[in-house]
């Protein structure tokens, strides 16, 4: 996320429009985005596992 919000105050000193900034941002963190959150639920996984909780 902060590298979104990075690009996109970048993105804007350099002129852009905000609204355009953001999508380009959001379009080019997308992927990254998705793999940390499959991260961080192959760790909640393990979490639950560890602590016998279950997921239902």
């Amino acid at each position: 996320m902060r590298k979104a919000f990075n690009l996109v105050r970048e993105y804007t000193d350099e002129g852009l429009d905000e609204e355009l900034a953001f999508q380009l941002a959001s379009d080019q963190v997308k992927e990254e985005l998705g793999k940390e959150l499959a991260d961080c639920l192959a760790y909640l996984i393990k979490f639950y596992n560890f602590f016998g909780i279950d997921l239902e």
